[in-house]
């Protein structure tokens, strides 16, 4: 039957394609959370030291 061949190579084809998709979307979810990781470690750190860096101001430092 050589209609069947063909049809399990195309179900191979769009399995293998389906698979490799997957993969590639939890490697890209993986790297958009460590992205999003440090973004918030260093939103953190930027407002702990907001109250340093307002006492430093007042005490006529500059920010920069």
């Amino acid at each position: 039957m050589p209609g069947r061949d063909g049809r399990w190579f195309r179900v191979g084809f769009w399995l293998g394609l389906g698979g490799t998709a997957a993969w590639l979307t939890l490697h890209a979810v993986l790297q958009v959370s460590q992205l999003l990781t440090l973004i918030l470690l260093a939103l953190f750190v930027a407002i702990g030291l907001e109250p340093v860096v307002a006492w430093l101001i007042r005490h006529r430092l500059r920010r920069g």
